[in-house]
């Protein structure tokens, strides 16, 4: 489902009318972007950019390189254009975009999708990441025809919990939590992408932040546009998502619930779920950030996981300390369930974190069950251009004995 633009006209870019204009166009194959990553086909394209499977020629491995290419847009030659009145539009989004790689390269955890490089050609810009083969949960939730059983959602609350603890504690909200937007690999590991709605918050203070959602997932203060935002906003969207997870069906939006459509208590939509897991999802979701669980932690304890301070060691790894810092490699813990099918979530350091992100640009609204689409994705996790060192402990989710 993807996000919904309710304000920020501007933002749209004019198309371009010119019969040597190639509207929506993307690179051919065989394309080579700064000397180095040569694209294949694409992977998926939004309403601000495409995502193409590529190959690092310099370090002979796989990456995903996501262009800058807003709707409306067109191709001339290679060059990305827009008309002659958007020119301002797309230098805003410019920057944004590329606040949103820097956002991104400053986290180094397991959980979170991470940046290669940014590079300019071609009149966009590029964000190189490292290629996660996966499928998101949207499509898993399609490809079953039913949804995760409880011990599979709280693996996943367990993981995500991880990741938007370590994202808040660096003074950032994702804003965009859903299942579309959470890759799971075969081996388990659960990764948080899409950062493209990520603003830096403070909790005490009112804060003005454009108003993009996807219906059912973002929270009435996102809705509104101004509020004092808190982590509790990304409490709410985890807990969309783990009735989505465990119901199959995308809850209300804020504006049906005060129209008296409620979201169907999961345990009676599933039998097969406990009261305890039921009653901590309805507790995320409550209209009243007040409400809510504080935090992210105050969540995960309310689903039977407890939260610990671990050692933050690096997650990055590499041949030896004189290696190329951009072939290093992400050493992942293996997830697996604990006693009573509980999630054991292996932590993964995180740095500060100042930037913003990139607005989806003409996003379509769905129905609240409507079936998202296809999201089955190749990502990259980028790898910063310099060793990250060891942080201060993070949160993280363990079983409870």
């Amino acid at each position: 489902m993807p996000p919904v633009a309710t304000s920020d006209p501007a933002d749209r870019v004019a198309p371009v009318e010119s019969d040597a204009t190639l509207r929506g166009a993307p690179l051919p194959p065989g394309t080579t972007l700064g000397g180095r990553y040569r694209l294949g086909a694409p992977l998926g394209r939004g309403g601000f950019g495409i995502t193409y499977a590529a190959h690092d020629a310099r370090l002979d491995r796989p990456v995903a390189v996501k262009e800058l290419f807003p709707e409306g847009a067109g191709r001339r030659g290679l060059d990305v254009v827009v008309g002659p009145d958007a020119s301002a539009a797309l230098a805003d989004a410019r920057a944004r975009f590329r606040r949103e790689a820097t956002t991104l390269a400053r986290f180094a955890h397991p959980n979170i999708v991470r940046v290669f490089a940014v590079l300019e050609a071609h009149g966009t810009l590029y964000i190189v990441l490292e290629r996660i083969d996966g499928r998101t949960l949207a499509d898993e939730l399609r490809r079953r025809g039913g949804p995760l059983t409880e011990p599979e959602a709280l693996e996943v609350a367990g993981q995500v919990g991880a990741a938007l603890t370590a994202i808040h504690a660096a003074g950032v909200l994702h804003r965009d939590v859903s299942p579309a937007n959470l890759v799971r690999t075969a081996e388990g590991r659960v990764v948080l992408i899409d950062f493209g709605l990520a603003r830096p918050f403070a909790p005490d203070r009112t804060t003005a932040m454009t108003r993009v959602v996807t219906p059912g997932y973002a929270p009435p203060e996102q809705h509104r546009g101004e509020a004092r935002f808190s982590a509790r906003s990304d409490v709410y969207a985890l807990g969309a998502s783990l009735h989505r997870l465990l119901t199959g069906r995308v809850p209300p939006t804020p504006g049906q619930r005060a129209a008296g459509i409620e979201p169907p208590v999961v345990w009676r939509s599933n039998p097969t779920v406990s009261r305890a897991t039921s009653d901590a999802i309805s507790s995320a979701l409550a209209l009243d950030p007040a409400d809510r669980p504080a935090d992210v932690p105050a969540l995960l304890r309310r689903l039977g996981l407890t939260v610990d301070e671990v050692a933050g060691a690096s997650a990055l790894s590499g041949p030896d300390a004189s290696s190329d810092p951009a072939d290093q490699r992400l050493d992942l813990a293996h997830h697996r369930l604990g006693p009573a099918g509980r999630a054991t979530v292996p932590a993964g350091p995180a740095t500060d974190a100042a930037g913003l992100g990139i607005d989806a640009l003409g996003a379509l609204d769905r129905a609240p069950d409507a079936d998202p689409g296809p999201h089955r994705r190749s990502w990259m996790v980028p790898a910063p251009v310099a060793p990250i060192a060891p942080v201060a402990p993070i949160p993280v989710a363990r079983p409870i004995p």
